[in-house]
């Protein structure tokens, strides 16, 4: 009895320390190693032991549609099998909500059937979004992943940005906050089912910029890729300073043309081939 007593006391002073410690660290950085000591429990003792250990209470899973995690799993018991498959993962970005109790992690999986496999057969990239709970450590809300190839290139670790600063939290009502959010969440719904989900996701992932100050980032985060503006306007002034800056590559007007938007992609794909 006492033995049992000195363990749990024991436990409970770990889990404190644990506690202590992401307090003690940048709630961005608390939050990014919590997501690899979750990676780091579905490779040492199995995806689902790692799932129900890091889920919150109230979480989301989607098998393929919403569901409350820990009752799936609970009315799900693993298959007998003589194979441990394996599920590895690590954020490649990460953010943080300015209130420091919120934020998401996305990063690329792969998956072998069984953790003695030489090659793993499936990749993609998941989104887990993370909740700050009482205690001060972290156990996600939502987790959601998609397929795609085997990546050509493998994406850098996340590491916490040199000279970061936790941002003060907003002042305002949360009500308030909470309905702006939602009545942006529902703009975005109807202009993607109005214009498209790609043309919807650049104005509310990017707001404020124009096309221009969007070909001008590229230009300068991924100089090989070919800048083509198309718009109506070919008389703006800030055109002909844009073509001189090098930000615009190829001008389109509209209502465009497939040919020639073809050939001035063309242009710009053998210019890069012989640079």
């Amino acid at each position: 009895m006492k033995k049992a007593i000195c363990l749990t006391l024991l436990l409970g002073l770990v889990s404190f320390a644990f506690a202590k410690r992401m307090q003690d660290k940048p709630a961005l950085q608390a939050m990014v190693d919590t997501e690899r000591a979750f990676a780091k429990m579905s490779e040492d003792q199995g995806t689902r032991p790692a799932f129900v250990a890091f889920i919150a209470d109230d979480g989301i899973l989607f098998r393929p549609r919403a569901v409350k995690g820990k009752q799936w799993f609970a009315e799900h018991p693993a298959p007998q099998s003589d194979k441990r498959p394996l599920l590895s993962w690590y954020p490649a970005v990460a953010g943080m909500a300015r209130a420091g109790d919120l934020g998401y992690t996305t990063g690329p999986w792969e998956f072998k059937p069984d953790i003695h496999d030489d090659k793993s057969v499936a990749w993609g990239h998941f989104l887990t979004v993370w909740k700050r709970q009482p205690d001060g450590s972290w156990k996600f809300a939502i987790d959601l992943g998609i397929s795609n190839p085997q990546p050509a290139q493998v994406e850098a670790p996340w590491v916490l940005p040199q000279g970061y600063k936790t941002p003060k939290p907003m002042k305002g009502s949360l009500i308030s906050s909470n309905t702006a959010l939602l009545a942006r969440d529902r703009e975005f719904s109807q202009a993607a089912t109005k214009r498209g989900a790609r043309a919807a996701f650049a104005d509310y992932a990017m707001p404020g910029l124009n096309g221009l100050a969007l070909l001008r980032q590229v230009r300068n985060d991924w100089p090989a890729v070919g800048r083509i503006l198309m718009t109506s306007r070919m008389d703006l002034d800030f055109i002909a300073d844009a073509k001189a800056e090098g930000v615009i590559e190829a001008l389109v007007g509209k209502p465009w043309d497939a040919l020639e938007m073809r050939d001035q992609a063309l242009r710009l794909f053998r210019a890069r081939l012989t640079a």
